[in-house]
């Protein structure tokens, strides 16, 4: 029988060439010490560490001597990038991947399943993509006596008999919802008596106390941190970080109507000595707008410009990532992003413009700069104002945002780092302090977190109980937004014939592009396709007011349409492979 040990320096040898790191292989023995008394671990290493030859160790002791494992990943961008990466250790035939219309490993069956975190937390619900639909429509039924309600008990044992890996775990606590899932999901493993580990280079320490006061882990629980006078702590590492010259960091403020024209001042003050930019913008709208200005300027001719952002088709972001891939090679390249850089994108810089965000996107973002090497760099980070010079903010059903985030989050992180701009977001120490400084609470829902965890103990009425906890917390058990399949108008008319669409259902898939909800309901054009019997069909949605007056009226259209399934709904925008997915104008503002 081989040790996990022995898994990590083969995953090593074939990644790495057999370079290991310190911190990981203190890690895996600490595991491996626990194993037998601890059920959940928390693995807290540096960006760019090498975190994830340990997943893939982990999954090839799963497979080879206990069962199964699933790795779940915040973002499909990481799960790609990790994918190509496991295949080089394991056959092909062991290994597949689940989420939105990629379903190699349907229920997660698979020996490994690479999955994202709404898949896993719909499965170990008992209401897996595969049954979500026929559980919706049949939900006035009462178990399987009364009509189909899914197969939640096998739902329920591919997870439970896994061991599991959360990738970038602080992304699935960063709202109380995600955070009553990840408390919700603990129990259930604790319960099965499985393997979890959550893995993250930031975790700030009221997470873990937030994680260590509920009482059902008392015991379970092993936390293996990078910090000084530990046994695991890699100083060389360390050292080397601190190498890492591009102080002060900038802090500025800027207005709506200069933002662009400053940024792009930068890139030009700078380029003779940082030609490797990475600007990072917390809305779509704003990156699309950015790429356009340096693309039509001529000034930027000698760089290589590429723009990354959410509402991209899956072939084309896999496209833009392998580009990514080429371009590090070259000299001189710029890279327009939103915060999809921030994990699962392997790229460095040596100048880093990033718009303000909480503290937790930061360090992400700042993996990014100074990634191979480099040791000297400079760094921005701006964010607008108002007309009184304060930080710009709007509102949303009563919360306080900037641009997407938390507002308050957002302005303790600004201000922290203008008091200390010398700060190293490269040392683990450095940006703890930040984290720490951030985010000084976190609240668990414990009758939410109840809610869920009677899922599992409802023995006859269990997906039912789950498709009514999915309706109640408006779609998802992670996310404070739905994530939709959406179809350009553009690309469907060149596809259509009357209410048919001509093209085969793989390719209609692969040229799906996800958005938030909020972005359907101001640009959906009234009509969705559906697939009945292998074909794709044309419908036109009769009541829309009545579909989105709210996210739970939307969901019972969406996933209780009776009428075959709906494939994507489509929207008042143009694609284009370049920028993306373009909303067209309406009145009353922009994306």
């Amino acid at each position: 029988m081989a040790s996990l040990m022995d898994y990590y320096r083969h995953v090593v040898n074939v990644w790495y060439g057999g370079s290991s790191r310190k911190f990981i292989e203190y890690a895996v023995s600490a595991i491996e010490k626990e194993f037998g008394r601890k059920n959940v671990f928390v693995l807290e290493a540096p960006t760019g560490y090498g975190k994830s030859a340990f997943s893939a160790a982990f999954s090839l002791y799963s497979v080879y001597e206990e069962f199964k494992s699933i790795v779940a990943f915040p973002l499909r961008a990481l799960l790609e990038d990790q994918y190509s990466k496991f295949l080089k250790v394991f056959p092909r035939e062991l290994i597949g991947r689940r989420y939105m219309h990629t379903a190699e490993s349907p229920y997660l069956t698979f020996p490994v399943t690479l999955t994202t975190i709404d898949t896993l937390s719909l499965t170990v619900f008992g209401i897996a993509p595969e049954d979500l639909n026929k559980v919706l429509t049949k939900i006035s039924s009462y178990g399987t006596s009364y009509g189909s309600m899914g197969h939640y008990w096998y739902s329920w044992a591919s997870v439970g008999l896994s061991n599991i890996v959360l990738d970038e775990a602080h992304l699935v606590a960063d709202t109380t919802k995600s955070l009553n899932f990840l408390v919700a999901l603990m129990d259930f493993v604790v319960r099965h008596d499985g393997k979890l580990v959550l893995m993250s280079a930031t975790l700030p320490k009221a997470l873990k106390d937030a994680l260590l006061k509920n009482s059902k882990l008392y015991g379970k629980m092993e936390f293996i941190n990078f910090e000084p006078g530990s046994e695991g702590y890699d100083e060389e590492f360390v050292e080397e970080r601190r190498k890492k010259k591009y102080h002060p960091i900038n802090v500025v403020p800027l207005r709506s109507e200069e933002k662009l024209e400053r940024i792009e001042s930068w890139i030009l003050e700078n380029k003779d000595k940082y030609d490797k930019v990475i600007t990072v913008f917390n809305t779509v709208g704003d990156a699309i707008e950015f790429y356009n200005k340096i693309v039509s300027n001529r000034d930027f001719e000698e760089f290589r410009k590429i723009l990354l952002h959410s509402r991209f088709t899956e072939e084309d972001r896999k496209s833009k990532i392998d580009k990514l891939r080429k371009i590090v090679k070259e000299e001189k390249y710029i890279v327009v992003a939103t915060q999809t850089i921030e994990a699962g994108v392997d790229i460095s810089s040596t100048l880093m413009i990033s718009e303000a965000a909480p503290a937790n996107s930061l360090v992400q973002r700042f993996g990014r700069f100074l990634r191979y090497g480099e040791v000297e760099g400079k760094a921005y980070v701006w964010y607008e104002v108002d007309d009184e010079g304060k930080l710009k903010a709007r509102e949303i059903s009563g919360e306080k945002y900037y641009k997407v985030y938390n507002y308050e989050l957002t302005d303790k992180t600004i201000e922290y780092i203008r008091k200390h701009s010398n700060m190293n977001f490269h040392v683990p120490q450095d940006y703890s302090e930040l984290l720490n400084a951030v985010y000084t609470s976190f609240t668990v829902n414990h009758e939410d977190v109840e809610r869920m965890i009677n899922i599992f103990l409802s023995y006859e009425r269990g997906s039912e109980r789950a498709a009514e906890e999915f309706l109640r917390l408006e779609g998802s058990f992670v996310r404070e937004s739905l994530i939709i399949p959406a179809y350009p108008v553009d690309v469907l008319k060149r596809e259509s014939i009357d209410d048919i669409v001509v093209t085969n259902i793989k390719v209609f898939n692969n040229r799906v592009v996800p958005v938030q909800y909020g972005f359907l309901k101001k640009y959906f054009s009234g009509i969705v396709v559906v697939e009945l019997d292998g074909e794709l069909r044309i419908v036109k949605v009769e009541n829309s007011d009545e579909v989105f007056r709210s996210p739970r009226s939307f969901l019972r259209y969406y996933y209780g349409f009776k009428h075959g399934s709906i494939m994507a709904f489509v929207v008042d925008a143009v694609y284009d492979s370049v920028l993306g997915l373009i909303p067209l104008p309406k009145s009353g503002g922009g994306a």
